[in-house]
């Protein structure tokens, strides 16, 4: 409305801004870490293995956590791949970890010390920092601190790094051989993979 003559129009005050909405708060990594974690023990209870090995591995992508080896190797236990569950089961003792009570880390050493041949040893040479997958299995982080229990018979290699992915041919492990794998991304996602014999392997 107008005035009256004479008199000033009062100042108009302008709307205030809103304030903008705070963005909700994301789970911190060790929250979403913990979930997966327990997503998968609780998969892994109800005997669903492939969704409990998907959990594991991807906690184990957003931090590779010793403790996830046991249950990864608890997994591939349950679906009756003994040497892939011993090879879990070696690199999770060697770190020292205390996620399991001492009679259940010494049955996992009787486990490993039992493997029956024909067993490989292999070491793995690759880019450091790059996910290492054994027949589309996650496998660990390299430098792996010790070599890969392989059985006998063909494997393919996958290195997962940055956001790039290459993966190899079939590559055959001879039994109850110990030998060296050379690991080196070529074009187009292929992976090189260089397999070098050395002596009898020693289970150790």
């Amino acid at each position: 409305a107008l005035a009256p003559s004479g008199t000033a129009a009062p100042p108009v005050t302008p709307p205030r801004p809103m304030a903008p909405r705070s963005p909700l708060p994301q789970a911190s990594l060790a929250d979403r870490v913990a979930k997966l974690m327990a997503d998968g023990q609780a998969a892994l209870t109800a005997t669903q293995l492939a969704l409990a090995q998907q959990s594991f591995e991807k906690a184990y992508r957003l931090k590779s956590d010793p403790s996830l080896l046991y249950w990864l190797g608890k997994v591939a236990e349950a679906q009756g791949q003994s040497v892939v569950a011993a090879d879990f089961f070696r690199r999770y003792l060697d770190s020292g970890s205390t996620a399991t009570d001492e009679p259940t880390s010494e049955a996992l050493r009787k486990l490993v010390s039992q493997l029956p041949p024909p067993v490989s040893e292999v070491t793995v040479a690759g880019l450091g920092g790059a996910l290492l997958s054994v027949d589309g299995r996650l496998t660990g982080v390299l430098p792996l601190p010790r070599p890969l229990l392989l059985a006998p018979g063909p494997h393919r290699y996958r290195l997962e790094l940055r956001g790039t992915a290459s993966e190899s041919d079939p590559l055959s492990i001879p039994a109850g051989r110990s030998a060296e794998l050379h690991l080196t991304a070529g074009s187009s996602g292929s992976l090189i993979a260089v397999l070098t014999l050395n002596s009898l392997g020693i289970l150790s």
